[in-house]
């Protein structure tokens, strides 16, 4: 039998969400966010507008899905609508905690539920999981923000 072995195939599909999740957290709020930060400093008063600006081109980067999904151009803008909320929600989780690690997380399990939605399967099984990565993604990211008000101690050299 020539089959790969299941935990070989379920450590595969871990680093296969995992990686996307890191590198655009790693440039959405470690790179960006932290530029944005030098120009509308923190200790201003003025984080509020990095961290939108941050989540808005945060969204747009996802129009980079565009090419493998040509023949969803409306679910494509719905990425870019709820990437730049959920970009700019991230943006503060970043700074309450000072930390990549709570958005590389939740933006891994919105991956690994998006994976199992099939395009050509049943519209209703696709709303479903699709509903069910947002709400689980969302209701992490709203905890992490409410759980993360000390804004005051951030420290934008340790995000990177």
């Amino acid at each position: 039998n020539n089959a790969p072995d299941n935990s070989v195939l379920g450590w595969f599909g871990f680093i296969m969400f995992l990686i996307p999740g890191i590198w655009e957290e790693v440039i959405g709020r470690g790179i960006i966010l932290t530029v944005l930060l030098r120009k509308y400093p923190l200790e201003k008063g003025k984080h509020h507008k990095a961290i939108a600006i941050g989540g808005f081109i945060f969204g747009l980067m996802h129009l980079l899905n565009i090419p493998k999904l040509i023949n969803e151009p409306s679910f494509v803008l719905g990425q870019v609508v709820w990437s730049t909320i959920i970009g700019i929600a991230w943006g503060y989780v970043a700074i309450g905690t000072n930390s990549l690690y709570p958005s590389i997380f939740i933006h891994w399990i919105i991956d690994v539920f998006s994976s199992y939605i099939s395009f050509d399967g049943d519209s209703m099984v696709f709303a479903g999981l699709f509903m069910m990565a947002i709400i689980i993604g969302s209701g992490l990211t709203i905890l992490l923000v409410y759980q993360t008000t000390n804004i005051r101690n951030f420290d934008k050299k340790k995000l990177l």
